[in-house]
């Protein structure tokens, strides 16, 4: 798998969950899962970056956030909120390079559900996430 197809193999077109995660895409996910880790990828293009032209580090917030709460509806099947998000950051991320996200989740406790992430491109770990997420056990997803 090259960094600079246009394709990744085994992924596919995630479909967007509201407005705000379209304009930021388009994201993919594999279409097979092991061990319960999810993966997640995009390929950024000039408006995913800087004034440097590297991915801004909004995007790569934003990219982990829509991630980790897309794993956490497959699982629980429920609406959910953000409640927390940390994001550290290792390496720079080029524009037209594939980034992939692995997802894990942690056992739900109640309401909550904490996940972590780690962001790949070029072979390099370019950054870290953790984030709380509340269920909202009132609005299941149809």
């Amino acid at each position: 798998m090259s960094a600079d197809h246009d394709r990744l193999e085994g992924f596919k077109p995630l479909a967007a969950r509201g407005e705000f995660v379209a304009g930021n895409g388009p994201f993919f996910e594999e279409r097979k899962r092991s061990n319960g880790v999810r993966r997640y990828a995009f390929k950024p293009q000039a408006k995913h970056c800087n004034s440097l032209g590297f991915v801004h580090g909004g995007m790569v917030a934003t990219f982990f956030d829509s991630c980790m709460a897309q794993s956490i509806a497959d699982a629980h099947q429920f609406a959910l909120l953000t409640v927390g998000l940390n994001v550290s950051f290792e390496n720079l991320i080029a524009k037209n390079r594939w980034a992939v996200a692995e997802v894990n989740l942690q056992e739900r406790v109640d309401e909550s559900v904490v996940a972590n992430a780690v962001l790949t491109s070029r072979g390099l770990v370019c950054a870290k996430a953790s984030g709380q997420f509340k269920l909202m056990l009132k609005r299941p997803l149809s």
